[in-house]
């Protein structure tokens, strides 16, 4: 598991804590604590730890809580969990355990935690289950936790402020929600949420003031006693009637905080709130009911086989060229199941998006995203204009920003935002899942992205810590903290999820991080005349002006010094012998001490078109260095280059 963004779950509001700055970049989650025996000392618990990874089967988040189905598995171990096609499918011989993380001050991680948690925990959801039942999904909302069992039932945990749990009364940790049966997958964001049974009917309930629940109406009611208009909400589980008279069956379904978007095997539908035209149907208007969204026409057929939904945007995948030939897995960003293409069945993935730009504009209709990888098996989208894309290698790419401000997108400050760009410090390993919740943003990896590799990594004892290059940080060039500030980022939050003692050994083993490159390191280093060759350019003071010019022959040494041409020689020596008799004794005797160095002639090419060639004397070694010398000269900003000839070039 990797991480990034806001760590400060001590707060129960959007606040930063200086102390725990936010992750710019990934960090790698080891197992916690909890995790591995408590008997030993802290070296010990620390190689349990060193040996052992998160394997996690499903995983969702909410505004500021993680809830994960996990299991620490022995390094080297690879699963077919999250939707990857690659690798053996060992998980059936683990034990799979819901753990927490974040904020619980509304109860979202249930009640066996207290007010919030810095490392993940066990929630004990297994004791509420009968034997032989297990967890299929996990979905959050911003303070909400759903968990869907596979004997069909749903448990609920968090606020119930706008009914959001299905909940007539009050709750106290994870509770069944009754009215629901053979559920297959929940769903649920903002203060809303879904769930899906086997027959593909969609139930809804929570907050209508957006009408995303998709019953006909925003929740506006009429006070009989007062007659004043007044919000309700759908306080349980309620079937959404609209996709039964269509004869709709819904295979995948993602929510946004203010709409909800699913699809059926060869249709997408929208409703809710559409500002920004997010639900695709070519204005700004709302909607309380489904609509049936329509793509522009396009010269392949395509296949639709993902939806995705974030706070002001929609994505869809479809793939063009596709065979009949599919796999089902499971997408866990708020575990929504879906049928991905075989990798080798298709020839273009094709990324469509209305709704919110990273511009800050709106687009009305299904846009085709632009230089989108044609191998994306899966969509996600999250809070602001982020949107992240999962390649069928197990790369991520990542486009947009994310509403909290706080929070990056993983990739450095200069990175384009309005195209997909891989998120780098994640390349080394085989992604198969990322969430966004609402201050951050959490990756799941298989293992890392070469036999080789892992089992070098495995055998020399080496975590998947990340290490981001100064040279790749350009957000913190020329600044105070710079190449600092991501290490201390990864000390605080490793410190709140280990604890000090831990922490503190266990940083020691993160590899260093690679030197800034200094790009001027050689630009104003002295050469002496007598080191110069052709073709270097230099620089010399020419009376009252620099002037740039290319060496085209070294004529040898001079028994006069300065800089000179050809047609100055002569009176600059008579001006210097007159300044001479005009010097006092003590300066004569001073001179004669002085060891003689010939300078050293060269045939010099001016860069400005209104110079001739000429020839020139240079001062010895040592004149560089003298910033008294009105003459001197200065071979910099140019280096030699790496091409076969060697030439000089401009170092940038």
């Amino acid at each position: 598991m990797f991480f990034w963004g806001s760590y400060n779950f001590q707060a129960p509001q959007l606040v930063e804590n200086p102390n725990r700055p936010p992750l710019r970049y990934p960090v790698y989650v080891p197992p916690a604590p909890s995790m591995v025996s408590s008997a030993g000392d802290d070296a010990e618990r620390l190689e349990s730890l060193d040996a052992k990874r998160l394997v996690v089967k499903l995983v969702a988040c909410g505004q500021k809580h993680i809830v994960a189905l996990v299991s620490p598995a022995e390094r080297g171990t690879t699963t077919g969990t999250m939707g990857n096609h690659d690798n053996n499918n060992n998980d059936n011989n683990m034990e799979f355990t819901v753990y927490g993380m974040g904020s619980n001050h509304s109860g979202q991680l249930g009640h066996r935690v207290p007010e919030y948690t810095t490392t993940l925990t066990k929630l004990h959801i297994e004791e509420l289950l009968s034997a032989g039942t297990t967890i299929t999904s996990i979905a959050c909302g911003n303070k909400h936790t759903l968990i869907c069992t596979s004997a069909g039932g749903v448990f609920a945990a968090g606020d119930n402020t706008f009914d959001q749990l299905g909940v007539r009364t009050t709750v106290d940790g994870f509770t069944p929600v009754s009215g629901l049966a053979h559920i297959r997958s929940v769903y649920a964001a903002g203060n809303v949420s879904f769930a899906l049974d086997a027959k593909g009917q969609v139930y809804s309930w929570g907050e209508a003031q957006y009408g995303q629940l998709g019953h006909g109406d925003t929740g506006e009611r009429l006070d009989s006693r007062t007659l004043q208009e007044v919000r309700t909400n759908v306080s349980v589980p309620t079937l959404i009637q609209w996709f039964v008279r269509h004869r709709v069956c819904v295979l995948e379904l993602a929510v946004g905080r203010t709409h909800m978007v699913c699809r059926s095997q060869d249709a997408v539908y929208t409703c809710g709130d559409g500002s920004y035209g997010k639900l695709g149907s070519g204005n700004t208007s709302s909607s309380a009911t489904p609509r049936c969204v329509s793509f522009p026409p396009r010269a392949d057929t395509e296949k639709l086989v993902g939806v995705a939904a974030g706070d002001e945007h929609t994505l869809v995948l479809r793939v063009a060229n596709l065979s009949h030939s599919y796999t089902s897995t499971t997408n866990n960003n708020n575990n929504n199941n879906t049928s991905s293409p075989d990798p080798t069945c298709f020839t273009s993935a094709v990324v469509y998006h209305f709704g919110r730009t990273p511009r800050g504009d709106g687009q009305l209709t299904p846009n085709v995203i632009a230089a989108a990888p044609p191998t994306i098996a899966r969509v996600m989208a999250g809070r602001g204009t982020l949107s992240a894309a999962l390649t069928h290698d197990g790369k991520l790419c990542v486009w947009g920003k994310h509403g909290y401000a706080r929070v990056s997108n993983g990739t450095p400050n200069g990175a384009p935002r309005a195209s997909p760009q891989l998120v780098q410090a994640l390349e080394p390993f085989v992604i198969t899942d990322a969430v966004v919740g609402g201050t951050f943003v959490v990756a799941i990896a298989d293992r890392q992205r070469t036999t080789e590799t892992k089992e070098k990594t495995d055998k020399d004892g080496k975590r998947w810590d990340i290490v981001i290059p100064h040279d790749d940080r350009p957000e913190e060039r020329d600044t105070d903290t710079a190449g600092t500030s991501y290490e201390a980022s990864v000390h605080a939050f490793l410190t709140q999820y280990m604890g000090s003692a831990l922490a503190n050994t266990y940083i020691t083993k993160i590899p260093p991080v690679p030197p800034r490159t200094d790009h001027n390191a050689n630009a104003f280093v002295p050469k002496g005349a007598h080191g110069l060759e052709v073709g270097q350019k230099v620089r010399l003071w020419m009376t009252d002006i620099y002037a740039l010019g290319t060496i085209l022959q070294v004529l040898g040494n001079s028994d006069e010094g300065g800089v000179k041409t050809t047609n100055e020689e002569e009176a600059i020596k008579d001006e210097r012998n007159e300044n001479n008799e005009m010097s006092s004794e003590t300066e004569k005797n001073t001179e004669n001490e002085k060891e003689h160095k010939p300078g050293c002639r060269f045939r010099i090419e001016w860069q400005r078109d209104d110079w001739h060639e000429e020839e020139i004397t240079l001062y010895s070694d040592d004149e560089t260095l003298d910033e008294k010398n009105p003459n001197r000269w200065q071979p910099i900003w140019f280096l030699q280059g790496r091409t076969k000839n060697g030439e000089y070039v401009l170092d940038r």
